[in-house]
């Protein structure tokens, strides 16, 4: 497979698409093949780039959404007074030492939808949550704490 075409020549064959210059004497201006200042001004005139976008999303479909990250959670596991309204993160954030059931437990009752564990810990890993933080966080935690009674 030949080498990309660098950001700079691109950019001129762009412009020079733009002024509609013949696609030979664009090639042979830049140095690139015609076939590729042809290939750039269709995908111009046909998706408005020089490169057409990705169609497909390529993996297996996500269970949890990051709608699902982002959306309100409402939880009978919740233990403070005001955490009727929180974000699943901020859930985790408030008991990060929770364990994974019963966050699964937690996405059933707020969507409705079934997750197996590893599909939660696939989530936290996309999020960089690590269980190595969750002394940090409770010992800060409770220092804020003491310290919000002076």
């Amino acid at each position: 497979m030949p080498c990309r075409i660098p950001e700079t020549k691109r950019r001129t064959i762009e412009v020079n698409i733009a002024l509609e210059k013949p696609s030979k004497e664009i090639a042979k201006d830049v140095n690139v093949s015609c076939r590729s200042v042809q290939r750039f001004s269709k995908n111009l005139r046909v998706h408005g780039s020089l490169s057409p976008p990705k169609v497909v999303p390529q993996g297996r479909p996500r269970t949890i959404t990051p709608k699902m990250q982002e959306v309100h959670v409402t939880s009978p596991l919740s233990l403070s007074s005001h955490a009727n309204a929180k974000l699943l993160l901020d859930y985790l954030a408030a008991r990060p030492s929770v364990y994974i059931d019963e966050q699964v437990y937690c996405l059933w009752d707020a969507f409705s939808v079934q997750v197996d564990e590893q599909c939660i810990k696939r989530m936290l890993k996309r999020v960089k949550w690590s269980k190595k933080k969750v002394p940090c966080i409770m010992l800060f935690q409770h220092l804020f704490h003491k310290l919000s009674d002076f």
